[in-house]
C-alpha cells in the first residue's frame, strides 16, 4: 500500500471540505462549513494521501495545560476522520503516530476528548477522566428568578468563561481568538447560544443548546453562580420536559436536583510523550498519565478545545 502522510493540508482545503461531508456523518453540510471558516487550520492538519487524494485526517491544536499554578503546552486532536472506502486501512493509526512522532518532539503531553477509548488506549493514550451527561425533566427545575435568558446578541462572554475558568485548577483556557473562533462556529453550525443576565443586564453565563428527538441537549453550560445556570435550564425547560446536559467530570448536577439521572460519556484521554522530562519538570516521578492527574487532584475542565 503507497501512501504519503503530510503534517499539514496546505493547498488542499477544497480535498480537506469534501473528505469531512463524505466521512463525518455526525455533521451536516452546514456544521462542515462553519467548521472550516473558523476552526480549520491547515497548518496543524495531518494528511494521509492515497490514491492522489487525503482519504484520512487529523486535526490538532497546540493548547496551554494549567495545573494549579503550572502551565504546560500540549497536542491536542481535535478531529479524526477517515474516508469510508478506506477505514479497513489502519490509516488512523499511521496518522496517529505521525502526530505522535511531531509531538515527542515538542510537547509533555498528548491529550483529547474522545469517546474512541479502545483504539486512543493502543497508541498509549490512557482514560484519566469520564465527562458526565445528566438528564432533567422540568419538573426538577424551578422557575427563573432575578434575572432573564435571552439569545446572544454577539455581547463579549469572554470575560463569563473566563470567570467560570477559576473554579477549575486543571483547565485548558483559550485565548480570547479562540474562544471567539469557537463560538462563532457554534453560531454558524447551527446551534443557540443563550445568554443569562442579572437584574442589571450583566451577563452572567451562557449556554449552547441544540434540539434533539428527547428534548434540548445542552452542549455546553457557562456559568459565574448558580443562579445563571438555574436560569439557562429553566428558560428551555419551559418549551421541553427533558433537558440533557453536558458536562465535565466534575461538575455534580445531583448537588442542585434531587433524583438527578447522569451517565459518563466521552473520556479524557492523555499520552505522556516524555515522562522523564516531564518528571524532571515536576520535580516527582511521573510515569504514567493517571499519576499527572493524581499529583493534580482538583477539579476539571476541558471544554470548547
Amino acid at each position: 500500500m503507497t501512501y504519503v502522510i503530510r503534517s499539514d493540508s496546505l493547498g488542499l482545503d477544497q480535498e480537506i471540505r469534501d473528505l469531512l461531508e463524505k466521512s463525518m456523518i455526525s455533521m451536516s453540510e452546514k456544521e462542515v462549513q462553519a467548521w472550516m471558516d473558523h476552526l480549520y487550520d491547515p497548518g496543524q492538519m495531518f494528511v494521509m494521501i492515497r490514491d492522489d487524494r487525503p482519504v484520512s485526517c487529523i486535526q490538532v491544536k497546540n493548547r496551554v495545560l494549567r495545573l494549579k499554578d503550572r502551565q504546560l503546552t500540549v497536542s491536542v486532536p481535535v478531529l479524526f476522520c477517515t474516508h469510508p472506502d478506506y477505514r479497513l486501512q489502519r490509516c488512523f493509526g499511521k496518522l496517529m503516530e505521525a502526530v505522535i512522532a511531531k509531538a515527542a518532539a515538542n510537547d509533555l503531553v498528548l491529550m483529547t476528548v474522545s469517546d474512541q477509548v479502545k483504539v486512543l488506549e493502543k497508541r498509549s493514550f490512557s482514560p484519566v477522566a469520564r465527562c458526565r451527561e445528566y438528564w432533567l425533566d422540568r419538573v426538577q427545575i424551578p422557575e427563573m428568578e432575578d434575572g432573564t435568558v435571552r439569545p446572544w446578541r454577539r455581547e463579549d462572554l469572554y470575560p463569563v468563561y473566563l470567570q467560570f475558568m477559576k473554579n477549575f485548577p486543571v483547565r485548558i483556557q483559550l485565548d480570547r481568538r479562540n474562544f471567539e473562533a469557537q463560538l462563532e462556529y457554534l453560531r454558524q453550525s447551527g446551534r443557540r447560544i443563550w445568554v443569562a443576565m442579572d437584574q442589571w443586564h450583566h451577563a452572567e453565563g451562557f449556554a449552547v443548546t441544540v434540539p434533539v428527538s428527547t428534548g434540548v441537549r445542552f452542549e455546553l453550560i457557562v456559568y459565574e453562580n448558580t443562579r445563571a445556570l438555574l436560569n439557562l435550564l429553566a428558560r428551555q425547560a419551559r418549551f421541553t420536559r427533558t433537558l440533557v446536559v453536558e458536562t465535565g467530570p466534575n461538575e455534580a448536577l445531583e448537588r442542585l436536583f434531587e433524583g438527578v439521572i447522569h451517565r459518563p460519556k466521552a473520556s479524557v484521554m492523555v499520552r505522556l510523550t516524555n515522562w522523564q522530562l516531564l518528571s524532571r519538570w515536576l520535580e516527582k516521578e511521573i510515569r504514567h498519565p493517571q499519576g499527572l492527574f493524581e499529583t493534580f487532584d482538583d477539579p476539571m475542565w476541558l471544554g470548547m478545545l
